[in-house]
């Protein structure tokens, strides 16, 4: 009698996971303001473009994608895919020609779908409304000690030479202690961006 070897156990999976569409990711990731995911979407588009995923390979590779915009590195000059490193440098204008040409690329609805909605969601549900700018204002928001940024579009009813307008606002040195908070100023900003003519 010949013993036959043992066989190992063939492995099972214990659990598996399927993960959500990149848009469902990029939406929760947008209206939540999870700094987490973003970093691991930089990470992934890093991964997509070059192969690798490091820090250093990411900056390459967004330094290539803003280069393909037309986005020169003195108005944006990101190092990581959260914005929470104080070696980030962005500009106003960076941040409009980021979501502009943004708009313009394949996924651009569903990036407009992910930004968070005046009065209604993410980050920006507590902010009032009006008749006239409900459902108007989408904004991805960023907040670091002192300072507030706002980046998103606003719907304007009625303008046909300018249905939808593209917009960045930085606040610096803004605490609750100012005259006008930050989130105050947002709203006021956001609310003539819709309401009053553009010159």
């Amino acid at each position: 009698y010949k013993r036959q070897p043992l066989r190992p156990p063939v492995p099972e999976p214990l659990v598996t996971l399927v993960s959500p569409p990149l848009s469902e990711l990029v939406k929760v990731t947008n209206k939540e303001s999870l700094n987490l995911y973003a970093e691991r979407l930089g990470l992934r588009f890093t991964r997509e473009r070059t192969g690798a995923e490091s820090y250093s390979a990411l900056r390459s590779a967004l330094a290539e994608e803003l280069t393909r915009r037309g986005i020169p590195t003195r108005d944006l000059r990101p190092v990581d895919g959260s914005g929470l490193s104080r070696y980030n440098m962005a500009t106003a204008r960076g941040l409009v020609r980021v979501l502009f040409t943004s708009l313009r690329e394949p996924y651009g609805l569903a990036l407009v779908d992910s930004l968070p909605v005046a009065g209604q969601d993410g980050t920006l549900a507590s902010r009032p409304v009006t008749p006239l700018t409900t459902g108007r204002i989408r904004a991805k928001t960023g907040t670091l000690s002192g300072q507030r940024c706002f980046v998103g579009v606003v719907d304007r009813p009625g303008d046909r030479q300018h249905p939808r307008v593209v917009f960045a606002l930085m606040l610096g040195n803004m605490d609750e202690g100012t005259a006008l908070p930050s989130s105050e100023a947002f709203d006021r900003f956001a609310a003539a961006l819709v309401s009053l003519p553009l010159r």
